[in-house]
Order: structure tokens, then sequence, then C-alpha cells
């Protein structure tokens, strides 16, 4: 489900509401640098040593990678419009979320936030990926009991991919929010709850609505991603974050 009784960090987006549509959105403004993203992006507010970060910007990246295979990566099919995806470890949830010391030390993520970091390194980022799969129907979560999408695994013959309850492969949607204030010693980690509420680390997370203008996330996916199954693209505009 999505939660909005706790503090959150917004991003793209510039008119998120409790009501908030895909049509309220495409109609509104975006702080992304992909002018045509007006997606509604948000996570919930991380203490550190009970002092409040902000973060300073995040890159927001649809990918097809690896172990996926160039066939099904040319298969993949664009974010529907206003679908609602959450990203979370937390039960009955998909996706993952890791950790790492720096903002650029993504090759060092891991499933814990560090509790210390060297003093070269410049805070502490994440790396937030979003379940692939989706059931081919629903947009928002509060329309079934069960999940809309999951992340894609291994079945019993070894073969990596989507389930078949989930056929519909999506792009891989990773965020990678940064906090370079962060102190070097973590010794605690906290995330928002609810209203002056903090939890144990394990409940952080990451919503987001999908508004492109028009056929643009069609476009992407077709330039960035089935064009060219896992190569890099020569279409301009793809590296945008």
């Amino acid at each position: 489900m999505f939660h909005t009784e706790h503090m959150h960090d917004f991003y793209c987006a510039n008119n998120v509401a409790l009501d908030t549509s895909y049509d309220a959105l495409v109609a509104g403004t975006t702080s992304c640098k992909r002018p045509e993203d007006h997606s509604a992006r948000w996570t919930p507010q991380l203490k550190i040593n009970g002092i409040i970060q902000t973060p300073t910007r995040s890159g927001f990246y649809y990918q097809c990678m690896k172990p996926f295979t160039a066939t099904q990566c040319a298969n993949v099919q664009p974010f529907p419009k206003g679908l609602r995806l959450v990203a979370s470890e937390r039960p009955g949830e998909y996706g993952n979320v890791r950790w790492h010391c720096d903002i650029t030390g993504q090759q060092n993520a891991q499933e814990d936030p560090p509790t210390s970091c060297s003093d070269g390194d410049r805070g502490i980022g994440m790396i937030i990926r979003f379940p692939e799969c989706w059931n081919g129907w629903a947009l928002d979560p509060a329309a079934t009991t069960e999940p809309i999408a999951v992340s894609a695994t291994y079945d019993s013959n070894g073969k990596y991919g989507c389930p078949a309850a989930y056929p519909v492969q999506l792009p891989t949607l990773r965020f990678f929010p940064d906090y370079p204030k962060a102190p070097h010693n973590l010794a605690t980690v906290e995330v928002s709850v609810g209203t002056m509420q903090w939890g144990p680390p394990s409940t952080y997370h990451a919503n987001n609505i999908s508004a492109f203008l028009g056929d643009s996330m069609a476009q992407l996916t077709k330039n960035c991603i089935t064009d060219y199954p896992l190569k890099t693209s020569s279409t301009g505009g793809c590296s945008l974050e």
C-alpha cells in the first residue's frame, strides 16, 4: 500500500497530494532533469544520530540488466501511465534497499546501513530497486489484496525472469538518493514511520507514481532498452537522471 502517515522527502513532481492522479501530475511541474518526467517519487525521512538528514539529490534509472537475457530485455514493456509501485523489504512488499558509504560508493552497497564511514567519504547513499514484474492490469496496490508487481527471480529450472502470475516485464527502476551530510559514525539510523515516530532501517522504502508526458515513457523504453538489449544505447538522453 501507499504510506502517507509519516514524513517524506519528495522528488520530481512538485504537486504531490493525498489524491494525486496521473492527470494532475502531467498537468503540474517537475524538478526532474528529464522535462517529460512528471512522476511522483518519495522516500521516508531519515534520522542519523538524532539528526534528520535531507537528500540533496537522487538519480532515477530505468534499465534492463543481467541476469535478464538480451531477448528478455528486448521485450520489456514501458511503465503504464499512473502505475503506483512501492520498493521495500517489509513483509508483503517487493524490491530491495541497499546502503553504502559515500554518495558514489554503490559498488560497496550492503543490506544494512554502515556503522562507520571513512573520513574521506561524503555521507551515505542508497540503491533502491523496484519490482519489475507486473500483473498486467492493476495500477494501484489498493485495487487488490495481492501485490500488483513482484521482483524477478529464478524458477525451479534455474531460469531468471518473471513468474507466470506477473508476466509483464517492466524496466527495472532504481533510485539513488544521496545524503552527503550524514556523519561518518552512524550510531543510530532511524526511519520515519509516523508523526514523531521512528522505526528501524528495515522500514526504509520508496514510492513511485509513473507520470510521463504523452508517449515519452514508451519512447524512452524503446530508445534506451528494447532497441539496445544489454547494450549501451547510442540514442541521446538515455543517461539523464
